[in-house]
């Protein structure tokens, strides 16, 4: 007898959103990485160049994200304040996979970061989907 596996179902509109974000998400950690790098060869402390690359990041993440993947209003001063709400969940997170899982289950640098990358982007997709970019 031959058994099929099951097949996982997604709507054209759900993919391209999905699609969409992984754009954006590429876009955004390019975009930090070039005013990091760029940031450097100035003479500021590292923490303000992390500041300038990481907000001016976010700032262009969630402008894309509203607009182009999830089709929103970006106007939307609630939304924002629960974009915000989620980069900072998303930081928390982060650290605590970093901090203290990782180190907890002995886990080296590479693997706890590779942990942060996989985990970060789906929490952040369910998040924007179910709340932030939610339909009413």
């Amino acid at each position: 007898m031959i058994s099929r596996s099951p097949q996982i179902s997604i709507s054209h509109a759900a993919l391209g959103e999905l699609v969409r974000f992984a754009v954006v998400g590429v876009t955004v950690a390019a975009l930090y990485f070039v005013l990091f790098v760029c940031l450097s060869q100035t003479r500021l402390p590292d923490f303000v160049i992390n500041l300038v690359a990481f907000c001016t990041a976010v700032v262009v993440q969630y402008f894309l994200q509203a607009k182009w993947t999830f089709k929103r209003s970006a106007a939307k001063t609630a939304q924002a304040g629960k974009f915000i709400v989620t980069v900072g969940f998303g930081l928390l997170l982060s650290t605590l996979i970093s901090s203290v899982i990782g180190p907890a289950m002995h886990w080296s640098s590479v693997v706890t970061a590779a942990v942060v990358v996989v985990i970060l982007p789906i929490s952040n997709f369910i998040l924007f989907k179910v709340w932030v970019f939610a339909l009413k």
